[in-house]
């Protein structure tokens, strides 16, 4: 092979640069439910893998015979002008829902246990709007995976990640047990704090609860920490005068302004494109929250050929960026882990229509 650095010919065994340093992307999705917006991009990602393994071993069985030829001649070798592919980076996920029931069927998805089995997935039973970030252990910070280890499931299953929500440093943070210390050594466990390049958060928010409220913003604060500096939240959630809305709000499901009971006994929240910049984004130069990138309603009209309804829904769509120097602090900041209580509302809210996802990410 040609070292596009320096222009020496390498056989195989040669090259000092063969040895590069992967990068990794995780991603976070909040509701995730059984894992219908997150599953297509891990089969995605294999799929980018397969290809990228297809075309390199064939780059590198080409070149290095070239080379090897070359190394045989008083003739300079010629470097060809074929960019050798890059490789895809390492996708990490982890799923988070208020459901066990999701998360269990979740873990019985062949995708989702191929990536748990490389060490590239945990799944986790999560209330938003009660539990800190830095709660979720997903591996050890001197393991390059960055995951927790796998357990078996019925014995021959492939094995699955997840991680016990309530564990003893969670129990002495919360009890401020002098005894134990939340600086983490190097070799603790990673938790999801500061980790997500990208966080997911699709028809989760609403079920929280109405804006303003304790327990919409604790969960806004708990998502904002879950990002590292430079991440990105994507979200999409229901907007105002949803049609949905307008049905419910004709009978006693009110719950407060703007806020209802659904038929599945969740609440549903119906957000206005302020409420979330409120919640998310930097109104003055001390605030720690995000940049706004992207922030829109979604219409859409559907059309039902055989009765002749329509019905109109309406969205709220956004992206947010957490600023370099915005990062959690290795400590854990024990005055929003004491800021618990309220409801948990199931947080697997869910909608048919992903468009937009991918060019989000």
């Amino acid at each position: 092979t040609i070292d596009t650095t320096s222009g020496k010919v390498f056989c195989d065994g040669d090259n000092p640069h063969t040895d590069v340093e992967k990068s990794d992307v995780r991603i976070v999705e909040i509701g995730c439910g059984v894992g219908n917006a997150i599953l297509p991009l891990v089969e995605q990602h294999s799929e980018l893998m397969k290809q990228y393994n297809s075309s390199h071993v064939s780059t590198i069985n080409t070149d290095s015979t070239t080379s090897c030829d070359n190394t045989h001649t008083d003739e300079a070798p010629t470097p060809t002008t074929r960019p050798s592919p890059s490789s895809p980076p390492q996708l990490h996920i982890h799923c988070l829902d208020f459901a066990p029931t999701a998360i269990e069927l979740l873990k019985k998805d062949p995708r989702f246990r191929s990536a748990a089995n490389d060490g590239r997935g945990t799944a986790h039973v999560y209330d938003l709007s009660t539990m800190h970030p830095s709660t979720i252990f997903i591996g050890n910070s001197d393991d390059d995976n960055g995951t927790t280890k796998s357990e078996e499931e019925d014995g021959a299953t492939a094995a699955t990640a997840t991680t016990t929500t309530t564990t003893t440093m969670e129990r002495a943070i919360r009890q401020r047990d002098p005894k134990i210390s939340t600086d983490a050594p190097s070799s603790s466990p990673q938790v999801l704090a500061n980790s997500a390049d990208v966080a997911i958060l699709l028809f989760c928010l609403s079920a929280v609860g109405p804006h303003p409220s304790p327990s919409l913003d604790r969960a806004a604060r708990h998502v904002i920490d879950m990002l590292k500096p430079g991440g990105t939240l994507v979200m999409r959630d229901y907007g105002r005068l949803d049609e949905a809305q307008m049905k419910l709000g004709k009978g006693d499901k009110e719950l407060g302004t703007n806020f209802y009971r659904k038929g599945d006994g969740t609440g549903c929240y119906y957000f206005e494109l302020d409420d979330l910049k409120e919640l998310f984004v930097n109104q003055h130069p001390n605030d720690d929250k995000l940049e706004l990138l992207e922030l829109d309603y979604i219409q859409r009209v559907y059309r039902n050929r055989g009765d002749g309804t329509t019905r109109r829904r309406v969205w709220v769509q956004g992206r947010f960026r957490k600023p370099l120097s915005n990062a959690v602090s290795p400590r854990v900041d024990e005055r929003r882990l004491a800021a618990v209580g309220g409801s948990g509302p199931d947080a697997s809210s869910s909608d048919d229509d992903d468009d937009g996802l991918t060019r989000f990410l």
